[in-house]
């Protein structure tokens, strides 16, 4: 049983900065297995506790990088819409993305403590997203004002005033 302990206990360490809602409670168990194991009371449920918890946290990761692969997909297509806007933001998404991207791979096989980080970097990219998409329909609403109110032909209009040649207007 103390075999089994030590195993759960190193793997619920190597596992505890997931960042999945299963770790939560990870510490509580390894704490009460240890007091259990070595109290010599009722050790084996607390242990089955921990073992099932540590199963439950593998799987929501496994959940989780299923999920990566369809969501890094769907924020790429979604960047391509938004990719001209001239915005900070707009740089920031596409590093972001083009790192996961060319990591794709590799995620599978980093750390959880990593895997939770590059999870969470992919979440913020798709948040700024968002705002990027809100911004370029609000840009293009502008524009669409102002082209169907021909206010853009007025104010380009102006420009070719600024622009003509005083010469010409006197008669040779």
């Amino acid at each position: 049983m103390r075999r089994r302990y030590l195993r759960a206990r190193q793997e619920a360490h190597r596992l505890e900065p997931a960042g999945v809602a299963a770790t939560a409670s990870l510490a509580e168990l390894v704490a009460d297995a240890r007091i259990a194991i070595e109290t010599d009371v009722e050790g084996e449920p607390v242990l089955e506790r921990l073992e099932r918890q540590l199963t439950l946290v593998e799987s929501e990761m496994g959940q989780r990088l299923l999920g990566f692969e369809q969501h890094l997909d769907q924020a790429l297509a979604s960047f391509r819409s938004v990719s001209l806007l001239n915005n900070d933001d707009v740089a920031a998404v596409r590093r972001v993305l083009q790192h996961l991207d060319g990591q794709r791979d590799a995620v599978a096989r980093v750390s959880p403590g990593l895997q939770a980080r590059l999870f969470e970097a992919l979440a913020d990219a798709e948040e700024k997203l968002r705002g990027l998409h809100e911004a370029y329909e609000a840009t293009r609403a502008i524009a669409d004002m102002l082209v169907t109110d021909n206010r853009i032909d007025d104010l380009l209009g102006s420009f070719d005033t600024l622009f003509d040649d005083p010469s010409s207007d006197t008669p040779s």
